[in-house]
C-alpha cells in the first residue's frame, strides 16, 4: 500500500510540473511568444520575421526551415509589413490555398494574443493547415501583420491543435521601437 502512495505521489508531481518554455521576442514587428523547450525550433530563415517549432516530437537536424510547405508537423508564428486596408485582406495570401486543397470550417475560438483574428483551415494530401492572422505590435497597426500557422496530419490534428492552442494564447504583442544601428533596443 505505501508503495501504490508513493507511485500516485510521483505522478501527481510529474503532472503538476509546468513545461519549460522559451520567450522568443521580434522587437521590429511587435510580439513575443512562449515555446515550449521539447519543441525543436527551426527558421527563422534569413530574415527575422518569426519563429517555429517542429511538433514530431524529432531532433531539427532534419530541419527544412519551417518552408511553406513543410514535410513535418511544424507551428509557425511570423510576422511582415502590409499595406492592405482590412485584416482579411491581409490574410489573403496565408488563406488561399491551392486548386487541389479543400477549405474547411475553422477551428473555433482561436485567437492569436487573445485579439480579434481572421483564422482560416484547408487540408491537401492528408495535411491539414490553420491560419490565424492578426495585428501585430501595441498599438495594434494594420502595417505589421502577425501569423500563425499549423502544419499537421490528419491523424495528430487534435493533439497538435492543442499545443497550437496554447502557444498562440501566450503571444504577447509589444510596442515596436525604431531600431538605431548601433545602439541596443531601450528596455
Amino acid at each position: 500500500m505505501r508503495s501504490l502512495m508513493a507511485f500516485i505521489f510521483v505522478l501527481m508531481c510529474a503532472g503538476a510540473q509546468d513545461a519549460h518554455a522559451e520567450t522568443y521576442t521580434n522587437r521590429d514587428y511587435g510580439f513575443s511568444v512562449d515555446v515550449p523547450e521539447e519543441l525543436a525550433r527551426c527558421g527563422p530563415g534569413e530574415a527575422d520575421h518569426g519563429v517555429g517549432a517542429y511538433l514530431d516530437g524529432m531532433s531539427a537536424a532534419v530541419n527544412d526551415g519551417c518552408a511553406a510547405r513543410p514535410t513535418r508537423r511544424v507551428f509557425t508564428i511570423f510576422a511582415e509589413y502590409s499595406d492592405d486596408t482590412s485584416l482579411k485582406d491581409a490574410s489573403r495570401i496565408d488563406c488561399k490555398p491551392d486548386i487541389r486543397s479543400i477549405v474547411k470550417r475553422a477551428p473555433s475560438n482561436l485567437k492569436l494574443g487573445h485579439r480579434a483574428s481572421f483564422v482560416c483551415r484547408y487540408d491537401q494530401d492528408g495535411w491539414i493547415d490553420v491560419v490565424v492572422s492578426t495585428e501585430c505590435a501595441v498599438p495594434p497597426s494594420l502595417s505589421r501583420i502577425c501569423h500563425a500557422w499549423l502544419h499537421t496530419r490528419s491523424e495528430h490534428f487534435n493533439a497538435d491543435l492543442q499545443v497550437f492552442r496554447k502557444i498562440i494564447d501566450s503571444v504577447r504583442f509589444i510596442e515596436v521601437v525604431d531600431y538605431v544601428p548601433g545602439k541596443p533596443y531601450p528596455e
